[in-house]
């Protein structure tokens, strides 16, 4: 972008403004996920202590839905 010496133009800069966007939303997206899967690993560790009928996981969501 500086290969001329001089400062990117307008349109130069609003790309890396969209790619930062961009960035963010994915950041933030990973973020969530990883948060998701270290509270399914945590109640994994936590739900082995009894048996389950069909899946620990499958349990789980049923009763944050409350479903039971």
């Amino acid at each position: 972008m500086r290969r001329s010496g001089r400062c990117p133009r307008p349109h130069g800069l609003e790309l890396v403004r969209g790619k930062l966007i961009e960035l963010d939303r994915i950041l933030a997206d990973l973020t969530e996920l990883r948060r998701g899967l270290r509270v399914l690993l945590e109640f994994s560790r936590a739900s082995r202590r009894g048996p389950a009928a069909v899946c620990h996981h499958i349990e789980r969501l049923t009763h944050v839905k409350g479903r039971r």
